[in-house]
């Protein structure tokens, strides 16, 4: 859609050019400027772009929620409906951090459809909606705690995945969620969507008194009691 934006912004700059360079001997009737066809560029333009719009704020506000976790600046980005397929370093995958010779990127893409979870939770900052729409939410909020465990350093996957689970209730209290819908959150992912994780996420270790447990105040056990 952000291409048809850029479509739009081209064809509307093609007409202005030619309204500029109508020739003087020309009917005058004809020399009009396109103001309406331009009227109907800009709004198909601007509602191409509105998604867009929607999932930049919302990455951005992902990434002021993870910084102030984490003590450090850190940043999303939201991939493109066409980025997934073509973009190699996502491997399908929800989101990534890539990795360097100095350690993690402070920077991480996350996916079309882990944005539009994320997009639609800040929407109403609840876990409001049938159980397709509740789980994107979850999953899109979840996914960025996760992303922000490899950019803190933590290179395993089941590690972060414990870390992540453990923070989704501050992650979304610092998107400006009441302390129940980050609690119905927390206690979501790791009741529900934690146990499907497959082995290279999901570990034994990650449980109440566990070798990955942390003993935090928004850990889901903890919320649990």
């Amino acid at each position: 859609m952000f291409l048809v934006s850029w479509l739009c912004l081209a064809l509307a700059g093609w007409f202005v050019w030619r309204w500029l360079r109508r020739s003087p001997d020309k009917n005058p009737m004809e020399q009009g400027f396109p103001g309406l066809t331009l009227a109907v560029l800009a709004a198909i333009g601007l509602a191409a772009y509105w998604p867009t719009f929607r999932a930049d704020r919302a990455a951005h506000r992902a990434g002021i929620a993870a910084s102030v976790l984490l003590g450090e600046r850190v940043g999303y980005t939201c991939g493109s409906q066409l980025g997934t397929f073509i973009d190699r370093n996502t491997d399908f995958a929800f989101g990534y951090v890539r990795w360097g010779p100095d350690g993690p990127e402070k920077h991480s893409k996350l996916r079309h459809e882990t944005c539009g979870g994320l997009v639609d939770f800040l929407a109403d900052l609840h876990l409001r909606g049938d159980a397709a729409a509740r789980q994107a939410k979850v999953i899109g909020v979840h996914v960025v705690s996760h992303e922000a465990r490899h950019m803190a350093g933590e290179m395993s996957e089941a590690r972060a995945e414990c870390q992540a689970l453990q923070r989704n209730a501050p992650l979304a209290r610092a998107l400006g969620a009441s302390e129940a819908v980050a609690r119905e959150l927390a206690l979501a992912y790791w009741q529900e969507f934690y146990p499907r994780m497959g082995p290279a996420y999901a570990s034994s270790d990650c449980r109440q008194g566990g070798p990955l447990d942390e003993n935090l105040p928004g850990s889901p056990w903890n919320l649990a009691r």
